[in-house]
């Protein structure tokens, strides 16, 4: 699942967050409810992917390990979903 399609279906399910963490599915939160959508988790390559694909190249670049950032991602001409990702290393 590419980002935008990620980003598509939030917003046809009327989603206020989307939750990204490696090895477990896409969660929405809808109405305040969290919901997992019904597909395979991801990889963390494929989460990184996603991630990274929303951000600039200066966001991508300034991002050390551990640090949290902000970021965004235009859905259509009039909705900008607002992001914030964190890097977790064990």
């Amino acid at each position: 699942m590419e980002i935008t399609e990620l980003l598509a279906f939030a917003q046809q399910n009327k989603a206020s967050d989307i939750h990204l963490t490696s090895d477990n599915p896409p969660i929405l939160r809808v109405n305040g409810e969290i919901k997992p959508i019904k597909i395979a988790p991801l990889s963390p390559d494929e989460t990184k992917a996603m991630i990274y694909s929303i951000m600039s190249e200066e966001q991508r670049a300034g991002l050390p390990p551990g640090a949290d950032q902000g970021a965004g991602a235009v859905v259509d001409q009039h909705d900008r979903l607002p992001a914030a990702m964190e890097e977790q290393r064990l």
